[in-house]
């Protein structure tokens, strides 16, 4: 088996695994705390040309971070990219929400976690 197809359910399972809960995490923390220079941040790898951020992406860790191109930068590229998509799902689902749910539940008296849950 070509390693490439070894490597590619690898990256896919790790993005897969990661960015969903630090885009969960980023929705929620731009649509609750309206944080704009997290917005602009997760959404732009949404917005801007994939050949763009590539080379965006090959700068940053070359000449920033240090790191050699591998298995590491792939995964990073990947979460990164997968980051803002599901933080506009989820920043949208919650700007649809009632807030009276949230009111009633820690009136209730639940902790924050019950009431995320």
């Amino acid at each position: 088996m070509p390693v490439a197809a070894g490597n590619s359910p690898f990256i896919a399972l790790v993005s897969s695994l990661i960015a969903p809960v630090l885009g969960t995490m980023s929705g929620i923390a731009i649509q609750c705390y309206n944080f704009t220079l997290l917005n602009f941040m997760v959404l732009m790898p949404v917005a801007m040309l994939e050949i763009l951020l590539d080379v965006l992406h090959l700068l940053f860790f070359i000449q920033v971070l240090n790191l050699t191109l591998g298995m590491l930068s792939i995964v990073l590229v990947h979460i990164t990219f997968s980051i803002g998509f599901v933080a506009v799902i989820v920043r949208t689902r919650l700007a649809g929400m009632d807030e009276s749910i949230f009111e009633a539940a820690r009136d209730l008296g639940t902790s924050p976690c019950e009431t995320f849950r």
